[in-house]
């Protein structure tokens, strides 16, 4: 195996060394192999000094070899042997062993020196680029910088045959960052040691020295000088120094130290500083602001981000950084959808954050505004106030909105407007109105123009949409709070002053007496950094303080940085049990004992609730409401019992626990017991009409005698509601189960009412089992109790009111109801769509809902015909009939969707072909001749190609001609011809001649018996064959259709449509008939229309399939 023998390039290039052997003539070329920050040796005469093996062979010839015996000379040989396979073993990957030079062993090791933690490197720099000034008198400036690792040193050795009995080895001494004076002095150091273990094996002595001892031997204590540059000395031929100047050992020192840190990275374990856990540095994802986070957590940060469209939020996740996060690593964390939704974010916030950029109100395109507010949109060239948004109007004043609406509105009464006129004013009358009610209560912001409304809180206001600050009162851009401290404006409204005191007083005092508990209680710990208390969450020592964002242990009470670190066999217990009877005291401690401290109990409890009623339920995460039901326990005294009563009681317990268990099945969750009594939940589905309609009120603004308006929307499911029962040992002969009720779409009064009639129930059914009747009444009786047929109504909101404790409303506010009941509703929609047997409109074949493509128009199709249909479109190239396959549908189909569809190659090519269609639909894009790249037509019908800048007529195609007409195509045929008879033409201009005019001719051919389409210049071609061809197939159409008409009327298996009339024929023996005319479906047997042949057709309905 060949290795290299010299490391570094002075110019850090490929090398090859070339070994000259005494009394050969022939070269050993060395492989070549490029290594980044190399150099040379310095040359002194002669070229191959430079080379480290010439060296070494003059070494050799230096010194003499003694006489040795046979039997010496195998001897030395064999420790030879055993040294460099020890070596080998030690340094591993870090030694290469070259070929025998003229026989002897020789190899080369990489040692990387033992340095501090951080290692400073310092020269001084100069202005001139003489290398002769970079000298310690030269005038300059210094410059240091830090490293952690450095380049190896690299030892080179042959062995002589002598060697270690008599001659030491051969050597060199490689060193980047050291000039030749400080190498020789090495080799010096080297020499001392050999004369020391004279006789003995020496190289791991002299790499260990090498190791340990170079700084300290140099006088480098935690900073290493680089330099001096341009000195010439004259030191140990054996010192190979690599300094060339600072302009490039700067730079190589640099790279060097950052790829090692990067490679060090990838190996170790690292800590994510967003989940806590730890990975192998190749796992994580490295930001240009040096903070890292795993790749599965970015992803998730990322994606949330882009859901919820706050892409200026997108930076590095790390508290006070902003660092930003390249789009390329965007793309790569990201699937091409969410990308694509990232950009397109991305360009609509940062052309929203422009203050001179409005859209146009004719196609929504962006255009700049000029300095008299007046702009002209790119696209449609129509020129606009940015003010008024209406047609320019230069000196003559703006029409404020309310003279618009006022003027529109008086307009509707006119009767000679147009039925599309009138519609088209409405809309904009709508519009008016709805910026009017919503600028009523709200602000703009100074940047973006965002209508922005405060519910509470200070003046300080961020806007969303481009992430300013401003002032809600003075509407003016502010950069922190420094606006608030001149006195300009206040920063807190008195009464938003008032408010807050009023909520907050009492709950301080309850605040104080919750911190009290947890002090004296063993699971409250306070924070070593800020002192906050907080509460250790089951047997988990790792405890995490929401108020300085730190992490300490519960146990020995020090801050955690790692917790693999902290937490182990040798440090603190990460997960130990609690002292007996603390869960006990933390639920009988945090029972209310005021009136007062009720009420906030309660409130607390139904903000839980509407957490354990939130859309999507996991019951793994839902816990007994403990207040609640401690005071239902504390209430009703357990009596005294028989053991033999109790037993009997388990025993009726346990059944009927199994079976609500068989009946609910998933809708029934077990839960821990609950100081020794038996608790579960049960998810109660209500029984609703088909479509429930939901109403509400909402309102402008907060105070509760504002007016508002209705808002009503249909469900088809609602929130189940939660009944969660903790049974008494008594239960059933004496007390009933202790329960809360929680729904999230009913106020706390009515969910009383229900506890109240689950009293009666137990009431009517004392000493029995009762849950289940308890649920029945529930899941069928809930809607007629309360009084709602087919509407429910919400709220009331902000009305506090006294109800049954036990009854855990989940009801925020409309802004909050809403969006939750409809999210959930299409969530079950779509959860029931995809379990259910659906029929394809295309094949009728029935499948899982799971195999069919939902459009965005809410028709549906098997995925199978969705893919077919598209490449077959997509292969006839009428990709402007690629839409919904329902007649006088036309929805679109996502490109998303299209992609998941179709093969790589399918999806490119309908791309191109829509850019194409799209291309030339447009009147005014013309292509290049010189290039086919397309272009726009100006008024003058001229054009200008972007790519090759040729400008040309649009007419003739020719080059332009400003004011002279253009030639003619017939003309342009014939001066072509005629230059064709001429003799001083080139070769090359007489074949592009002719090709133009077989082109010419071809077009004239074509347009002969053609005409062009007036929107996409087609030639299209209409033939008399074609029309006699179709007359006679519709006369033999005809003649079949009466012929079929009149056995139709004498054979018994031919039906009229229902829905149309057309008479159809039934095909052998299926009764499920398709009418060609009207497209409907219907039973041959019973006459009816057909929506669901599964649903129609059964063992309740009609065969499919009769003989005859």
């Amino acid at each position: 195996m060949k290795w290299i023998h010299s490391v570094f390039s002075r110019n850090s290039k490929k090398m090859g060394v070339k070994m000259q052997i005494k009394g050969k003539s022939e070269f050993v070329i060395v492989e070549e192999k490029e290594l980044s920050g190399g150099f040379d040796a310095n040359k002194d005469d002669d070229e191959d000094d430079g080379d480290v093996m010439t060296r070494l062979e003059k070494l050799r010839l230096i010194g003499e070899e003694p006489d040795l015996s046979e039997e010496l000379i195998k001897d030395n040989d064999q420790l030879q042997e055993d040294e460099v396979l020890a070596m080998e073993s030690i340094y591993g990957e870090n030694i290469f062993i070259l070929d025998n030079h003229n026989g002897l062993r020789s190899f080369q090791i990489h040692i990387y020196i033992e340095t501090p933690e951080e290692l400073t490197i310092s020269t001084k720099l100069n202005s001139s680029q003489d290398l002769n000034t970079y000298t310690n008198n030269s005038e300059g400036f210094s410059y240091s910088f830090e490293v952690k690792y450095i380049p190896p040193i690299i030892l080179t050795c042959v062995l002589p045959k002598s060697y270690p009995t008599h001659l030491p080895p051969y050597f060199t001494i490689s060193v980047q960052w050291l000039d030749s004076l400080k190498i020789s002095s090495l080799c010096s150091m080297l020499d001392s040691i050999w004369k020391e273990q004279h006789g003995q094996e020496v190289i791991y002595s002299w790499a260990e020295w090498l190791h340990s001892s170079t700084i300290s031997y140099l006088g480098f204590n935690e900073e290493i000088i680089l330099g001096p540059y341009g000195v010439k000395h004259q030191g140990d031929p054996r010192a190979f120094s690599g300094c060339v100047s600072p302009d490039v050992d700067v730079p190589s020192l640099k790279s060097y130290n950052e790829e090692q840190r990067l490679e060090n990275f990838l190996k170790t374990l690292q800590e994510c500083c967003i989940c806590f856990s730890e990975f192998a540095g190749a796992e994580f994802i490295r930001l240009p602001c040096q903070h890292f986070f795993c790749e599965k957590c970015m992803k998730t940060y990322a994606e949330v981000l882009i859901e919820d469209g706050t892409v200026n939020k997108l930076s590095c996740p790390t508290t006070k950084c902003g660092g930003m996060i390249p789009p390329g690593l965007l793309k790569r964390l990201l699937g091409d959808e969410e990308f694509e939704k990232w950009e397109s974010l991305t360009l609509q916030k940062t052309l929203e954050s422009m203050s001179d950029v409005v859209y146009c109100p004719r196609c929504e395109t962006p255009c700049i505004e000029d300095e008299d507010q007046d702009a002209q949109c790119s696209k449609c060239f129509f020129s606009f106030c940015t003010l008024c948004r209406e047609k320019r109007h230069v000196g003559i004043m703006c029409i404020t909105p309310e003279m618009k609406l006022r003027i529109l509105q008086e307009r509707q009464t006119s009767t000679q407007m147009k039925d599309k006129q009138r519609q088209r004013e409405r809309e904009m009358i709508e519009e008016l109105l709805s910026v009017k009610e919503i600028l009523r209560d709200a602000k703009q912001c100074p940047s973006c123009k965002m209508a922005i409304s405060k519910t509470e809180g200070c003046n300080k206001m961020v806007c969303e949409n481009c992430g300013n600050y401003f002032c809600y009162r003075c509407n003016k851009v502010i950069d922190g709070y420094d606006h608030y401290r001149d006195g300009a404006c206040e920063l807190f409204p008195q009464e938003e002053i008032q408010h807050w005191e009023e909520q907050m007083n009492p709950r301080q005092v309850i605040g104080r007496q919750m911190q009290d508990e947890l002090m004296l209680g063993d699971r409250g710990h306070s924070c070593p950094q800020c002192r906050q208390i907080n509460l250790k969450v089951g047997n988990n020592n790792h405890i995490f303080c929401w108020a300085c964002q730190g992490h300490y242990c519960y146990l020995c009470g020090k801050m955690v940085k790692r917790g693999s670190q902290h937490f182990g066999p040798k440090g603190c217990k990460q997960h130990t049990q609690p002292s007996t009877s603390s869960a006990a005291r933390h639920f009988s401690d945090i029972i209310p004992k005021s009136s007062r401290n009720s009420r906030w109990a309660s409130r607390n409890q139904r903000m839980k609730s509407y957490e354990v009623a939130s859309l999507k339920f996991n019951p793994k995460q839902e816990e007994v409401d403990d207040v609640v039901l401690e005071k239902s326990r504390l209430f009703g005294e357990e009596p005294d019992l028989s053991e033999d009563l109790i037993r009997h009681n388990d025993q009726l317990q346990q059944d009927e626990v199994l079976a609500m268990e068989s009946i609910y099945g998933e809708n029934m969750f077990i839960l821990d017991n609950y100081k020794g009594l038996r608790s579960f939940q049960i998810h109660i589905y209500i029984e609703t009409p088909e479509e429930l309609t939901i109403s509400t009120k909402l309102k402008t603004d907060n105070r509760s005698d504002s007016e508002g308006f209705s808002y009503s929307f249909e469900v088809k499911y609602t929130p189940p509601i939660l009944l969660t029962c903790v049974l008494p040992k008594s239960y059933p002969t004496h007390l009933p189960p202790y329960f809360t009720i929680s729904v999230q779409w009913l106020d706390s009064l009515r969910i009383s009412s229900l506890c109240s009639m689950l009293d009666s129930i137990w009431k009517e059914q004392h000493g029995q089992e009762v849950i289940y009747s308890w649920a029945e009444w529930l899941h069928s009786s809930t809607i007629p109790y309360l009084g709602f047929n087919e509407e429910i109504t919400l709220g009331p909101y902000v009305v506090q009111r006294q109800g049954d404790p036990r009854a855990l409303s989940g009801s925020v506010s409309p802004e909050v109801d809403v969006p939750s009941l409809k999210s959930y509703n299409e969530e079950q929609r779509h959860e029931n769509f995809l379990k259910t047997l659906q029929e394809c409109c295309i094949c009728f074949g029935e499948f899982v809902g799971a195999q069919f493509i939902r459009l965005p128009c809410q028709h549906f199709f098997c995925e199978k015909c969705m893919k077919t249909y598209a490449e077959i479109l997509i292969q006839d190239g009428t990709v402007n009939k690629l839409s919904c396959p329902t007649a006088k549908c036309g929805g679109m189909i996502p490109p998303s969707l299209l992609k998941r569809l179709l093969g790589d190659e399918e999806f490119e090519k309908w791309e191109s072909l829509t850019l194409q269609k799209a291309l030339e639909s447009m009147f005014d894009v013309v292509y290049c001749p010189r290039c086919e790249t397309p272009c726009l037509e100006d008024e003058d019908q001229d054009a200008q190609c972007t790519k090759c800048f040729y400008s040309f007529c649009t007419l003739c195609r020719e080059k332009r001609h400003v004011g002279v007409m253009c030639i003619t195509a017939e003309m342009k045929l014939r001066l072509l011809q005629e230059r064709q008879a001429s003799t001083q033409m080139k070769d090359k201009q007489r074949q592009r001649e002719r090709e133009m005019i077989e082109e010419l001719l071809i077009v004239k051919e074509i347009l002969h018996d053609a005409k062009q389409c007036p929107s996409c210049k087609m030639a299209i071609s209409k033939t008399e064959e074609e029309i006699q061809n179709w007359e006679e197939d519709m006369n033999l159409q005809q003649e079949d259709e009466e012929i079929l008409d009149d056995e139709l009327l004498y054979d018994h298996r031919h039906s009229s449509c229902p829905q149309c009339g057309q008479i159809n024929f039934k095909v052998e023996n299926n009764n499920h008939i398709f009418c060609w005319a009207c497209e409907g479906h219907y039973c041959y047997l019973c006459g009816k229309m057909v929506k669901r042949s599964s649903q129609h057709y059964g063992p309740k309905g009609c065969k499919q399939h009769t003989v005859g």
